[in-house]
């Protein structure tokens, strides 16, 4: 035999041209789920600023509410003294008692939506880290999924050239008959 011959050459170059492929499909496998894994964690990192937003929103807002609350009661109670009612007998005080038991319902109930509002931000983050690390979980399988997908593409231009390259075939089935 002088040289490779040209069914031998084009199963090298097969086999090449299929190891170059299963690469290039095995980087972009692996750089999607990096990027995939990337963005969801920017996506975790999002939700877990509006859950502290909605946080700080809603403890504002109970500040303010309670502010407002408060002067209100306070003019009311003033108003009272004025007219010259004790604010602390009778109707005057039921009425000034059910105005603060009211106020702190409500404080509590801004509070209890921001808290309600944060914690769905809070489980959306925490399943976007889930996602995440999904993401990254699937590149080793990726690769290794890739390189035995290489590996038969070797083996079969290998046996195929090996064919190519054999002058003739033996029967061994009729060699000892």
């Amino acid at each position: 035999m002088s040289g490779l011959e040209a069914p031998a050459i084009i199963g090298i170059i097969g086999a090449a041209t299929a190891v170059a492929g299963t690469a290039v499909s095995i980087y972009s496998s692996v750089k999607a789920s990096e990027n995939a894994a990337v963005a969801a964690e920017n996506e975790a990192d999002a939700r877990e600023f509006e859950a502290k937003s909605a946080r700080e929103a809603a403890a504002y807002q109970e500040r303010q509410f309670r502010r407002r609350a408060s002067l209100l009661l306070g003019k009311q109670s003033a108003t009272l003294a004025a007219s010259g009612l004790d604010p602390s007998q009778g109707s005057p005080m039921l009425a000034e008692l059910d105005a603060i038991q009211q106020t702190e319902l409500e404080a509590l109930n801004i509070r209890r939506t921001g808290e309600v509002s944060a914690s769905s931000k809070d489980f959306e983050a925490r399943l976007k880290r889930q996602q995440a690390g999904f993401f990254q979980s699937q590149i080793g399988p990726t690769v290794v999924g890739g390189g035995l997908q290489a590996g038969s593409s070797i083996l079969g231009s290998w046996s195929k050239y090996f064919k190519a390259s054999t002058p003739y075939t033996r029967d061994l089935r009729n060699e000892y008959v």
